[in-house]
């Protein structure tokens, strides 16, 4: 039975969120773009939120960390976690107290939240591919463009289940579908529902436009994070139905772009990987969400599956292929797996050297254009040795995964930082000018010295020397060999001078 759009505005005007207010996320992210923000700044937006603030004590607290001693403040928590983990946290949390006070059960809630990491995740990496310095704001949108169909599931759920799991269901068919039950469609829900929370106007038009250009079709000129949060609504509203017209329609976009994807299951594998790292870090001990893996070969053995079941047939063999299919393709998670391991330092989890160079010439790969800057930051710890011969080994580990933590949280998410050697640390900043390549990597030594590291009793400080490279991206040699050696001279330059130095250049001065 149809139900009125004025019920469905009296359930809107209804919703109070019980934490986890997105404002506070919104915040966050702003406050991530201010160069000068400090480790208390986000600890007291943080607090802003009891709830969040206490899930990411009992978090850091967990048997997952295993801290040597209790942590009780939120700013020693962040400083656990490191700032990029802790936006993933609060991002999640929100949409997980949104999904509360619509009063979904846990299965809906679980999948439909796995639905919007992944669709954030998705045009996050869309847009890394071009504008890395948007990714967080395409991140956000995804986040935020499908808090319509939480909304009318909460309302009945049968019926919107019945729309999203059915196989032949485009979003096109969707959308009429919800417009003929609910007297609005999930777009319309979703604005009305961002209006009521008071967010920015970028996301109630990313909410309220996402399925409405068609996306790769000729049209007005868009803006490079709403086309990607566009192609990431072709992912599955509810990651236990995947309609395959929907999923064929994002392979066909994406093989325009073959520079960037090998196809739809290569963007699929580098969505899953990040998301099975955020629902292990931020659901420890929960089942599992469903993966999209599993969603779109679903949706692409769907035709096959419907033509047996109409004939009523039992097919073994199918079976039988299915189980080895799903062996495959947990052979094939291992393996990537395997090689994410292989390109990362097992100490720091920062990139090791083959896993940055193979990074960096991916990167540089989608790089280009005449006002395009680079630059290389090569960073060595000052006294190290005394702390390993003073302190023992153990405090020098420490020592190392304190100070690159310090590192990840002072970069931004596309620059590719690697434990170069025992203590030296290679960052590669990207997609900046020169200015703001010298100011990226004062940034990173400011914040790393900002304070002494507490090791195995002692109080013990931190000194940086560096050397730095920048130039224009045309004017280099993709295999980056000559600006690393001409970062590390500077390195050895500045370590002559003064410990905490650092001397910068351009190549060929």
């Amino acid at each position: 039975m149809p139900i009125r759009a004025r019920d469905v505005q009296e359930r809107i005007d209804s919703i109070r969120i019980q934490a986890g207010d997105p404002r506070v996320a919104l915040a966050l992210i702003e406050l991530s773009r201010n160069p000068e923000a400090e480790i208390e700044d986000y600890a007291r937006l943080s607090q802003a939120d009891p709830e969040f603030a206490g899930r990411l004590l009992s978090l850091v607290n967990s048997s997952w960390f295993s801290p040597g001693a209790p942590v009780k403040s939120v700013k020693q928590a962040i400083c656990t976690l490191g700032l990029s983990q802790i936006k993933a946290l609060i991002l999640s949390h929100c949409v997980a107290s949104l999904h509360t006070s619509l009063g979904l059960d846990a299965t809906r809630a679980r999948s439909l939240w796995g639905a919007t990491m992944c669709k954030a995740l998705a045009a996050a990496k869309l847009v890394d591919c071009t504008v890395p310095g948007q990714a967080e704001e395409a991140f956000m949108g995804g986040v935020f463009q499908d808090i319509g169909v939480a909304l009318l599931t909460s309302i009945d759920a049968g019926a919107h289940e019945s729309i999203l799991s059915d196989p032949d269901v485009t979003v096109a068919r969707q959308i009429e579908r919800e417009r003929a039950l609910f007297g609005m469609d999930h777009t319309l829900v979703g604005r009305k529902l961002a209006d009521e929370l008071g967010l920015p106007e970028v996301y109630v038009r990313a909410i309220a436009n996402h399925h409405r250009w068609p996306v790769g079709q000729d049209g007005p000129a868009q803006d490079t994070v709403e086309v990607a949060v566009q192609l990431a609504s072709l992912f599955p509203h509810d990651l236990r139905w995947w309609p395959a017209a929907d999923s064929r329609r994002l392979a066909e976009l994406l093989a325009r772009h073959p520079a960037q994807w090998d196809g739809l299951e290569h963007l699929v594998a580098v969505v899953q990987e990040e998301f099975a790292a955020i629902d292990e870090l931020l659901n420890q001990g929960a089942e599992s969400a469903a993966s999209i893996e599993e969603s779109l070969r679903a949706a692409s053995q769907g035709a096959a599956r419907e033509t047996v079941r109409l004939v009523g047939q039992v097919n073994v063999l199918s079976s039988s292929n299915d189980r080895l299919l799903e062996a495959a393709e947990r052979v094939d998670r291992a393996r990537r797996e395997a090689e994410r391991r292989a390109g990362h330092d097992p100490l720091t989890g920062l990139l090791n050297r083959e896993g940055w160079s193979q990074r960096a010439a991916q990167t540089l790969s989608r790089a280009g254009g005449p006002e395009s800057w680079m630059g290389i930051a090569f960073f060595d710890l000052d006294g190290f040795k005394a702390v390993n011969d003073e302190h023992g080994h153990a405090a020098g580990d420490a020592f190392l995964v304190e100070v690159a933590e310090r590192v990840r949280a002072a970069v931004r998410s596309s620059d590719l930082v690697c434990r170069w050697g025992g203590d030296e640390i290679l960052i590669l900043f990207l997609g900046m000018s020169q200015p703001e390549c010298t100011e990226a990597m004062r940034r990173v030594k400011e914040h790393v010295e900002s304070r002494p590291i507490e090791c195995e009793g002692a109080s013990l400080p931190v000194s940086l020397s560096g050397g730095f490279v920048s130039t224009r991206v045309e004017e280099i040699d993709p295999d980056l060999s000559c600006l690393i050696q001409q970062a590390d001279e500077c390195l050895y330059r500045a370590k002559r001078m003064r410990p905490g130095s650092v001397v910068s250049c351009q190549p060929g001065r």
